[in-house]
């Protein structure tokens, strides 16, 4: 799933469109502001140039879940360069519970933890303490983090590796990294809708 990013004090007026590919680029082609850029005949980001001219953008970095203007006027520009559009109907930050907390048989600082969003379980280690119970925010397979990388499930150590939980420095609500996120949100929900 792609990813919105804006960050004017490094990346300059540029709104980035990131794609989970580590494909190096091959080839550009512009269109006005908008330049697709390109890996083996597919698109593997775009750079929107000028973005304050088009966009109403505040903060920086990551923009998790992009409001429904942000979108219409990215999907206006895309269309005009005859890309397809977007579309980013969901964070990939998802409210989860605990509902069960094993020793982790390889690494005595984590845990081995499933988790519950109401629909589906998912299974994840982590070294924060946690207890069956607690909410807490994971990010999903084929998501953005916000230093740019995107989470992939994986197998690590044997244990799957289902979604990554989350700290108050990884939903950008602070730098405390030490502790699990513990929101107050619904079990299921979105957490930045």
């Amino acid at each position: 799933m792609p990813a919105l990013f804006y960050s004017p004090s490094t990346g300059g007026d540029v709104l980035y469109v990131a794609y989970p590919s580590p494909a190096p680029v091959e080839s550009v082609a512009e269109h006005g502001d908008v330049v697709a850029l390109y890996a083996s005949g597919q698109i593997v980001g775009i750079n929107v140039f000028h973005a304050s001219k088009h966009f109403v953008l505040s903060g920086s970095g990551l923009i998790p879940l992009p409001d429904a203007a942000l979108l219409e006027t990215l999907n206006s520009l895309l269309q005009d360069a005859g890309l397809a559009p977007l579309s980013l109907a969901t964070s990939g930050y998802r409210v989860y519970e605990v509902k069960k907390v094993e020793e982790h048989p390889l690494d005595e600082k984590k845990s081995i933890l499933t988790l519950s969003d109401g629909n589906k379980e998912a299974v994840t280690s982590t070294r924060y303490r946690l207890e069956a119970g607690d909410r807490v925010v994971a990010l999903e397979s084929g998501h953005a983090r916000g230093n740019g990388t995107f989470f992939e499930a994986s197998v690590i150590r044997n244990i799957p590796q289902d979604v990554e939980i989350c700290s108050e420095a990884d939903l950008g609500l602070g730098e405390e990294s030490k502790a699990a996120y513990r929101p107050t949100k619904e079990i299921g929900t979105d957490f930045f809708a």
